[in-house]
């Protein structure tokens, strides 16, 4: 081409400028998706601060969003099955949201939960689908919405490499007890007079569990123990039981239980329970999911 001012010169279209740019090849690259990767950070910021959303949970959630379920014609070859079809209905090509939402079963399931949403009206992209689930389901109706899809995918996993059979009712008892579980998990705060104590010494791996029973807590004049119990409504409700005489290794192993007992509710694996057992940051919070979550205070 020429260089003279009058030169002809290429103009891309699908800029404001009509130079190119890298956002600008982004988006031509993308295509018709791009509202979809839009939506995709307030659906996973969504997600993540969700109130009382198990761990488990809230990767399936991420799995959902990313298309990484175990799904499809892919797990289909791997299973050795002949159909890429639902093997639920057999009726549909078996996509996420079509297993979750459209399958004949499914839609059965979401009638019979306490929930009014219609999925016939939404897209079929999981993503288009969940951002259009957090803008009618707000705070722990969207925690409860994700428990549901979180039993109703067990059930359906067992029914295809099992061969359970695929029954309403216990799939409603089994999101009503993750509903449960993350009711604790939401309402879980450390006490003021363990958060002073937790303050003031923070846990050493090689002192063992001599810092669940300190001389700072005997001087407040309650000597003892905390511990957790669950009363009537399945909330955490903190005691601080007196006048026992117990030693510090007798208090740390009653405590080693507790925490033992509500990792397994909480559905921890080892390397989450122990860093939180054993970690010595002072700025800990109960909450389920996140980094900074600690059961040493126990």
């Amino acid at each position: 081409m020429a260089s003279n001012a009058h030169a002809d010169r290429l103009i891309l279209t699908h800029g404001s400028s009509g130079s190119f740019s890298f956002k600008t090849a982004c988006r031509l690259v993308r295509g018709p998706h791009m509202h979809v990767q839009q939506h995709l950070p307030h659906v996973l910021k969504f997600v993540w601060h969700s109130p009382g959303l198990l761990p488990r949970v809230r990767l399936f959630l991420w799995k959902i969003i990313n298309n990484a379920l175990p799904i499809g014609g892919t797990f289909a070859a791997k299973m050795g099955f002949l159909s890429p079809l639902c093997h639920v209905c057999n009726s549909g090509s078996e996509i996420a949201t079509h297993a979750l939402f459209f399958c004949q079963f499914a839609r059965s399931f979401w009638f019979a939960s306490p929930f009014s949403v219609r999925f016939e009206s939404m897209p079929d992209d999981p993503t288009m689908l969940l951002f259009h689930v957090t803008s009618i389901l707000q705070g722990f109706l969207f925690t409860s919405f994700a428990n549901h899809l979180w039993a109703l995918w067990k059930f359906r996993c067992k029914h295809i490499c099992e061969g359970a059979p695929l029954i309403v009712d216990p799939i409603l008892k089994m999101a009503e007890y993750y509903n449960r579980l993350s009711r604790i998990t939401s309402n879980l705060t450390i006490p003021k007079p363990l958060r002073h104590i937790w303050t003031a010494q923070a846990p050493n791996l090689h002192e063992g569990f001599n810092c669940f029973v300190d001389g700072s807590f005997i001087s407040t004049g309650s000597a003892g123990w905390a511990y957790l119990l669950l009363n009537g409504e399945n909330l955490i409700q903190y005691e601080l039981q007196s006048g026992e005489s117990l030693s510090a290794f007798e208090a740390g192993l009653k405590a080693l239980s507790l925490a033992v007992k509500t990792a397994i509710l909480l559905e921890l694996n080892a390397c989450s329970f122990f860093y939180r057992l054993f970690s010595t940051s002072a700025n800990h919070g109960w909450k389920t999911g996140s980094r900074n979550m600690s059961m040493a205070v126990l």
